[in-house]
């Protein structure tokens, strides 16, 4: 066996060695990370507009009825949102003047995030129309569907 080899192999098993005790003594932690790659890799995020429209419908987007509708009436209008990729290229002041505070739970400071469907508070997931903006410039760059909750997280992270 090579020595490089040899010195490689020696140094993995030592760290992960390091990594079971460290494991065994601090499992909070571990499982914390372990809960983050979990929803980075594992948990789909965005739907694009044909999904939304299977599963919403397709009404066209109206800003006003948006602003004050429910979460059928909003879910229906994602799909359109997405798909014409609505205000982008306006700016933050005329998003929030035509859909109001963002109510979503989508948090990222480039973004305003609208609720869809679901909620944290009611046990099921929860899906965002959101809006990413281009700084400096403060306009609307791309819409996305987000889901912003997990409702399936595996029993082995929780205790």
């Amino acid at each position: 066996m090579n020595r490089v080899v040899r010195r490689a192999l020696i140094i993995i098993s030592i760290c992960g060695v390091c990594l079971g005790s460290a494991f065994a003594f601090f499992p909070k932690p571990f499982k914390m990370i372990a809960f983050g790659l979990w929803v980075l890799f594992e948990e789909p995020k965005s739907r694009n507009y044909s999904e939304a429209k299977k599963r919403w419908g397709n009404a066209p987007f109206k800003p006003q009825q948006f602003r004050l509708g429910d979460e059928s009436l909003r879910s229906s209008m994602a799909a359109d949102a997405v798909q014409n990729q609505i205000f982008v290229g306006k700016s933050e002041d005329e998003l929030n003047a035509a859909l109001g505070g963002e109510d979503g739970g989508y948090y990222d400071d480039g973004c305003r995030s609208y609720r869809l469907v679901g909620g944290i508070s009611k046990g099921e997931e929860q899906w965002d129309l959101v809006f990413c903006l281009l700084y400096p410039e403060q306009k609307v760059r791309t819409v996305l569907i987000y889901r912003s909750c997990c409702d399936r997280i595996p029993k082995w992270m929780i205790d």
